[in-house]
């Protein structure tokens, strides 16, 4: 209609450079975590509900024990880093909604630890 402001045109070069500031933006803080990741000194890691290691950090390679990072991602953690595997059922079962487990003293031989509740 007549007289009636237009909105402006989004997908002009403005568009393009906010566009381009958040992908900067986004790449930057996932740089952070994963400084944050590899540099912490204890172990993090992330897994599938069915225990497959997804990642896991120096840190927590060196607590457990293992050569590098490729061995211990070949890893089940109910198999084969949980002491009791029904120990992990339990822990998800109860801690289920946050997700986030810290790993303590290595127990018994050098790849076997005790995971519990991160507090």
């Amino acid at each position: 209609m007549e007289g009636q402001d237009k909105e402006p045109n989004q997908t002009g070069p403005r568009r393009r450079s906010e566009s381009s500031a958040m992908e900067q933006q986004l790449r930057d803080s996932e740089e952070k975590y994963r400084q944050v990741f590899e540099n912490a000194t204890f172990g993090i890691f992330r897994a599938t509900p069915d225990g497959t290691l997804l990642d896991v950090n120096p840190a927590l390679v060196a607590m457990l024990g293992y050569d590098s990072k490729e061995e211990l991602l070949t890893r089940n953690l109910p198999r084969d880093i949980y002491e009791d595997p029904n120990a992990r059922q339990a822990i998800i079962d109860k801690y289920r909604p946050t997700g986030v487990w810290r790993v303590s003293k290595p127990i018994g031989s050098a790849k076997m630890a005790r995971l519990s509740w991160f507090e």
